[in-house]
């Protein structure tokens, strides 16, 4: 680099810059002056020296983008900003011949700043090609001899090879026509294509109907395993049906018993309402005859308000506890959610108290009519 007057080579101290897991050692700046077809160009690169120079050789980069048009006009540049200088790659032979020369610690060279750009210097042939190793000549071939050095020899007569027997288990069927011919004497390796068709045909036709014992020695294991198989399976599967099919039957007797369990149940509640319902009927002029009654006690009771006497006020008592009663079945005939038999049930209790309080009361109502004076 030194050698190049176009480069200003900056020394700066980089301890901690990683190359690939290798810290560097010192790092390079510099400028190149690129010649194009329409002048030319300053790129910047760098080189990185790591801490393992000079068993490694340094590395370059540049320091913008790759220009596609340099590929035109130097062959030592890659993809992904290096610079493929090849005597990098002998950087270390080349330090150990010559340290002076090749001391990249060695003082700054100074770079001038002209505006027109100079001339490109010749630059050192650094990369030697490899030598180019000649292809191998083929051996001479050896001189022919002449027509008189000619022996005349008769060809070699074919010694027809009998063709050793096919086993039973590779191919039953070859088996049985080479041993049907080996019987008759004739050679398989002498027949022509279709008399070795008409033989396996007549083979086949005398084999028809047929059955060689050691292939039902075979199949009968194979067979007997396959149908214990399928027995196997076709009883679990029927198995598995029938109870299944049993489930199914006692959950349909189960259903059937609550479905007449239901049955009977809506009948007895049903007997039970209409017989309400008849005592309802039945009932209906007593209490509307006690209805009037009380309108009747409602009436004297507004002439003794005014007193304070214990009998009044017991009558007074009971009255409430009527009215109260009227509220309650009042609320049950009103309310939806209880069903109607109960509502029933519950409207009976209360209406057969009401009216032993209404008769009660009528008869302390009739003790303060004969008893004024006392009341």
């Amino acid at each position: 680099m030194a050698q190049n007057p176009n480069t200003n080579i900056v020394v700066e101290q980089q301890n901690d810059y990683p190359i690939g897991g290798v810290k560097a050692l010192l790092g390079l700046k510099g400028k190149l002056w690129i010649a194009m077809e329409q002048g030319g160009k300053m790129i910047g690169f760098k080189f990185i020296i790591g801490t393992t120079f000079p068993q490694h050789p340094p590395i370059a980069f540049l320091d913008e983008p790759i220009i596609p048009s340099l590929f035109e006009f130097f062959d030592y540049l890659k993809p992904g900003n290096l610079l493929d200088f090849a005597y990098l790659h002998e950087w270390r032979s080349m330090f150990q011949s010559n340290p002076v020369k090749y001391n990249l610690q060695a003082p700054p060279v100074p770079f001038e700043d002209v505006e027109q750009p100079a001339p490109l210097q010749p630059q050192p042939v650094f990369y030697q090609p490899p030598p180019q190793i000649p292809a191998p000549q083929p051996a001479p071939r050896p001189q022919q001899a002449s027509q008189q050095e000619f022996v005349w020899l008769p060809p070699p007569s074919k010694v027809p090879q009998k063709k050793k027997l096919a086993s039973i288990d590779e191919d039953p069927l070859g088996f049985l026509i080479e041993k049907v011919l080996a019987e008759n004497g004739d050679d398989i390796t002498a027949m022509t294509p279709e008399q070795r068709d008409i033989i396996i045909q007549k083979t086949i036709e005398a084999e028809q109907g047929k059955v060689r014992p050691e292939v039902l020695t075979k199949l009968k294991p194979m067979v007997e395993g396959y149908v214990s198989d399928q027995v196997y399976l076709g009883r679990s599967e029927m198995e598995h049906n029938l109870s299944k099919y049993v489930r199914f039957v006692r959950r349909q007797d189960e259903l059937e018993k609550t479905i007449s369990a239901i049955k009977t149940k809506n009948a007895q509640i049903k007997e039970k309402t209409e017989q309400i319902e008849k005592q309802v009927e039945q009932m209906a002029p007593a209490v509307e005859a006690l209805n009037m009654e009380k309108l009747d006690g409602d009436s004297v009771f507004e002439h003794f308000q005014t007193s304070q006497s214990p009998f009044v006020l017991k009558a007074l008592e009971i009255n409430s506890k009527i009215h109260g009663l009227e509220d309650c079945m009042n609320a049950l005939k009103l309310n939806e959610s209880i069903p109607v038999n109960e509502v029933l049930k519950h409207i009976r209790k209360l209406s057969n108290k009401q009216y032993k309080l209404i008769i009660k009361r009528s008869k302390l109502i009739e003790f303060i009519r004969l008893n004024p004076q006392i009341c």
